[in-house]
């Protein structure tokens, strides 16, 4: 008996994608807190120090949507959902983290992103809370490459 609650246990924890429910404001609306942020304007880029604006894929200023499920060595590298340059499409990309500025907590009532937030390990730690996720915003990401 107890191998089996054991065994349901380890599927629970490793196999199966946690669920977070959504808040509701005062219109009724349901929402979820994610951490956004813009990409950084005028920085250098590779050995010949060229100036560039915004990354490959993102303009200047684009506002992102972190989605930061595996944090590397101190979240170095994070998964970022937002618009692509020159196009309306948007896309989920793995963006390094210097290029991040202006993170903070905001409420997300798209249902795409929604279901992203929801199905995250990482939200889900930080149970919907709007003062852990601005602590962990305001962890380090400060746009250090960005010039000017």
């Amino acid at each position: 008996m107890k191998e089996m609650d054991f065994n349901e246990m380890i599927i629970k924890r490793f196999f199966t994608k946690p669920d977070l429910s959504p808040l509701q404001d005062d219109e009724g609306k349901d929402f979820h807190y994610a951490l956004v942020g813009n990409i950084i304007g005028k920085h250098f880029l590779g050995v010949e120090k060229k100036i560039v604006y915004g990354t490959k894929h993102f303009s200047t200023n684009t506002k992102v949507i972190l989605l930061p499920e595996y944090g590397g060595m101190g979240h170095e590298s994070i998964p970022v959902y937002g618009k692509l340059r020159n196009s309306s499409r948007k896309i989920k990309i793995v963006l390094d983290s210097s290029y991040l500025k202006n993170v903070r907590v905001k409420a997300i009532y798209n249902s795409k992103v929604m279901k992203m937030i929801s199905i995250s390990h990482f939200y889900k730690h930080f149970e919907n809370s709007k003062p852990r996720l601005q602590g962990f915003a305001q962890s380090g990401f400060d746009g250090e490459r960005e010039i000017e």
